[in-house]
């Protein structure tokens, strides 16, 4: 039996998803991810297929997430992260206007108990982030100070596999790459300084106690 959707609450939907799609709220990016991934084992392509329309702040930060949040201490997940991030950043810096990832790294799965465990707390996360961040010092995250945004990610993302040797050091540049990913997101260009200065902080720290 097939039920009619009344033209008033089929409206509702289409502006709704609309809105969604427009949005630059993380909470709301979040819940778009959770509607398309649908049920099962989660691959890098489904997510890469539900951000497509999204652009390429979003895949850098679910990507740098993947990282930072409890999956990071699967073997193996920081050193694909990297590759993704360089892919994705790449992408970027030519010029393209959504990402694409090879077929090898597409049918790369998560769990879906690991995928919820990472939404859950990325959705959390979101509920306080969106209180703070939105569209400023857009400047710094136009034209080419994108293309520049994209070779950082690149450089940075080269440094993931050797630290993922030692436990939670790759967290470093993931978290480097998650406010970027953040600031191209929501065009926030004070993201984009803060993910600097983090990044130099970390750097100073590391050479002091080497």
């Amino acid at each position: 039996m097939v039920l009619a959707i009344p033209q008033g609450a089929r409206i509702h939907q289409i502006l709704t998803g609309a809105v969604m799609k427009n949005s630059t709220r993380f909470s709301d990016i979040l819940q778009e991810l959770r509607q398309e991934v649908g049920e099962g084992e989660v691959s890098v392509g489904d997510v890469v297929s539900a951000l497509r329309y999204r652009g390429f702040g979003p895949m850098l930060l679910v990507v740098a997430l993947m990282t930072i949040l409890p999956t990071g201490v699967i073997p193996g997940v920081p050193t694909l992260t990297a590759v993704l991030i360089v892919f994705i950043s790449a992408q970027l810096l030519m010029g393209r206007t959504s990402p694409w990832i090879p077929k090898v790294l597409a049918e790369r799965r998560i769990s879906h108990q690991q995928f919820e465990r990472v939404q859950s707390k990325a959705e959390r996360l979101s509920r306080h982030l969106d209180r703070i961040v939105g569209p400023r010092f857009t400047g710094l995250i136009n034209g080419w100070s994108a293309k520049a945004i994209a070779i950082i990610c690149c450089l940075i993302a080269l440094s993931m596999p050797p630290l993922e040797m030692l436990p939670f050091f790759a967290f470093v540049p993931a978290a480097t790459i998650a406010l970027l990913g953040m600031g191209l997101t929501v065009r926030d260009g004070l993201l984009i300084i803060l993910a600097g200065v983090w990044l130099i902080v970390a750097g100073a720290m590391a050479i002091y106690l080497t």
